[in-house]
């Protein structure tokens, strides 16, 4: 036996395998068996719901990005959170963009080259 790992003491033979509680109720002194189907349950679980079972909860990947775009598209983006805040809806300038992403993406492919077509570069673009 380990030095560093010690087993609890079993209970001396006779002792009933429940002990009553300073309330007058009853638990058991042993552990818990494992549940025989708890890999199948697990699998079920999984499948029914989408978040990881996981105690550590995983996060979606977020990316982050340093980019710069005109102070009149900044402004554009203040003016829209403060609209969207004067009918009740507070909401994040990332979330703005997500929304603007998905408008881009429900484009056809000539609205698409219009639109990106009609919008100034103030300087060349690298990507």
């Amino acid at each position: 036996m380990d030095a560093g790992k010690q087993t609890p003491p079993s209970p001396p033979p006779g002792t009933p395998a429940t002990e009553t509680t300073n309330d007058g109720s009853e638990r058991n002194r042993l552990p818990a068996e494992p549940e025989k189907n708890a890999g199948r349950k697990r699998r079920r679980l999984t499948k029914a719901f989408s978040r990881p079972l996981d105690k550590k909860v995983r996060k979606s990947g977020v990316v982050r990005d340093v980019f710069t775009f005109p102070e009149a598209d900044y402004r554009c983006l203040v003016e829209l959170k403060e609209r969207l805040l004067a009918q009740g809806i507070k909401v994040k300038k990332s979330r703005l963009l997500q929304a603007g992403f998905a408008l881009l993406f429900a484009l056809g492919e000539d609205e698409l080259k219009a639109l990106v077509s009609k919008v100034a570069c103030s300087e060349d673009e690298t990507d």
